[in-house]
């Protein structure tokens, strides 16, 4: 294997129709500032909306996360800067769902120090390096990828990756519902 640490939450699980909106890996980086890029993406309508009224090459003081779900997560305000605005549309290379057309929905990729956020409206799959190349973001460059999928993002990360790990996070599908 070879380039990036990537780093898979086995929740929140898109496929299992969590929304996305956990600001749980968000957090940590932003309050470390860390300096090697790290590739990390969510779900949030209204903050995909303040980025595309902002415009490419704005900064603002944007808020994330906690969209729909607030008992796990807490929304998270920093400084970004618009780093590029899409329809969120693209096709899945590789393994599993080859071809398929995703829709995310309206998708800004904001900047924070080293970390490129891909906001989208819509939850989709992220079994695949495309949602990131998609809106210009190499994975294989970066020191950190995240993607919310707890296995079926192997076939097509595991050839990418340098190690890949791998952490059971708070979310709203926990192993054992009571």
């Amino acid at each position: 294997m070879t380039g990036a640490p990537l780093f898979f939450p086995t929740r929140p699980m898109l496929q299992a129709r969590a929304p996305g909106d956990s600001t749980t890996l968000l957090k940590a980086p932003l309050d470390r500032e860390i300096r090697e890029t790290a590739l990390l993406n969510i779900v949030d309508p209204p903050a995909v909306s303040a980025a595309h009224r902002a415009g490419i090459g704005a900064t603002l003081q944007l808020t994330v996360g906690a969209t729909f779900s607030s008992t796990f997560y807490r929304p998270v305000t920093f400084a970004a800067y618009v780093n590029s605005l899409s329809d969120g549309t693209f096709r899945n290379k590789g393994p599993g769902f080859q071809g398929v057309e995703i829709q995310m929905g309206r998708t800004a990729v904001v900047v924070s120090g080293a970390i490129h956020l891909v906001i989208m409206e819509q939850p989709v799959i992220q079994w695949h390096p495309e949602l990131y190349r998609s809106q210009g973001l190499e994975p294989t460059e970066a020191k950190i990828v995240t993607t919310k999928s707890p296995v079926a993002f192997r076939a097509a990360y595991e050839p990418l990756a340098a190690e890949i790990i791998v952490d059971d996070l708070e979310g709203e599908l926990p192993e054992t519902n009571t």
